[in-house]
């Protein structure tokens, strides 16, 4: 497991990530960006996981537009009615 320190700028859409290892130095560098950036339209944001796949996965909405989280969003909620339709229910 290890720490990923995540910078997204909300004005820009950019994002950064940078994967730390022990917990002191991921707390170190999270506080000095905080201190770099307060103020201004980046949202700083500490993480601990097995992966940035697993954070890319999980925190979509700070790598994907706001069209694709709506796209994400429908399909899954377009499979889990059609599992729990009556009909479905029946066929298993």
């Amino acid at each position: 497991m290890k720490y990923f320190l995540l910078d997204y700028d909300h004005a820009t859409s950019e994002v950064s990530v940078t994967p730390i290892e022990e917990i002191s130095e991921a707390l170190a560098a999270y506080s000095e960006r905080e201190r770099e950036v307060l103020g201004s339209s980046h949202e700083v944001v500490l993480f601990y996981g097995e992966s940035e796949d697993d954070l890319r996965r999980t925190h979509a909405r700070y790598f994907v537009g706001i069209a694709e989280l709506a796209d994400r969003a429908m399909a899954r909620a377009t499979a889990h009615a059609r599992a729990t339709r009556p009909e479905a229910r029946a066929a298993t």
